[in-house]
């Protein structure tokens, strides 16, 4: 999950200092730092560019919003396996930790590879032309979105509709949606009132943020859980009964979390109009 935008600054400011951002973390990582604990924070910086492509004035920022969202989307497993890793420090003690790393490092070195090979030299390269080639036609003149009515209207529309199916049916997919059209109204509330410090808006960003974290955590919560799963149904642990036992009640306290993080959403948005 991302930050408020600043929309008080340019366009192409903003965007070229997420890009300076996103330059050292990948610097980091190269410099083979401790991985897990850049992650997640790439992970944040490439959704915060995101959110400021999600309001920009320009034909072709859907597009290329979409493809950092496609690197987040190759981030997400290996981000999985860091949480899971870190979690296990705390319920697990050395002699467990050193009988688990065997089929842990096994099971995410596909996810911690895919990684490794978006963030190298010559794929950063890549990213660069295309990123690059998309800042530079942006000029002092380029600015935000100019909203209207008819936008903020469908915004609004959507969130409800899809609040009121989540409220009925709590399908996964309806939860990722509503996560989607929170962010989107996130979005256009800060946008439609920069400058502008109206209490009632500060209250729905902050909600927004409330209902966007909630439900980030009971995905990273329910990955978790079924990463757990299937450790213990990994083939080295066979004769390890009581590791696999503490798997399973480790696999079950996430999900628990995950259903305790559904029931806080739950809560803020049966008490949420989302007027603005």
């Amino acid at each position: 999950m991302s930050g408020s935008i600043q929309i008080h600054k340019a366009p192409k400011v903003a965007l070229l200092e997420c890009s300076d951002v996103l330059e050292y973390r990948r610097k980091q990582w190269s410099l083979d730092k401790p991985k897990q604990a850049w992650l997640c924070d790439l992970d944040r910086d490439v959704a915060a560019l995101c959110d400021y492509l999600h309001v920009l004035d320009h034909d072709e920022a859907p597009k290329v919003r979409q493809r950092w969202s496609k690197l987040r989307i190759k981030l997400y497993p290996a981000i999985v396996w860091v949480n899971l890793i870190d979690a296990m420090q705390e319920d697990f003690g050395n002699k467990q930790l050193k009988r688990l790393a065997g089929p842990v490092e096994r099971l995410s070195d596909h996810a911690m590879l895919k990684v490794d090979r978006c963030l190298t030299k010559k794929e950063w390269a890549r990213v660069r032309r295309w990123w690059y080639g998309f800042t530079d036609s942006l000029t002092e003149e380029s600015g935000y979105l100019q909203l209207s009515d008819e936008r903020l209207s469908k915004a609004h529309h959507r969130i409800i509709k899809t609040r009121d199916r989540a409220l009925k049916k709590s399908a996964d997919v309806t939860w990722h949606k509503l996560l989607e059209a929170t962010v989107d109204i996130r979005l256009l509330v800060q946008l439609d009132n920069a400058g502008a410090d109206l209490q009632s808006d500060i209250e729905l960003v902050s909600i927004c943020h409330l209902v966007e974290s909630n439900l980030v955590a009971w995905r990273l919560a329910n990955d978790i859980a079924a990463s757990a799963r299937t450790v213990a149904q990994s083939p080295e642990l066979d004769a390890e009964n009581k590791i696999i036992e503490q798997l399973n009640r480790f696999s079950a306290r996430q999900h628990n979390d995950a259903y305790r993080y559904l029931e806080v959403t739950r809560d803020l948005i049966a008490a949420t109009a989302f007027n603005f």
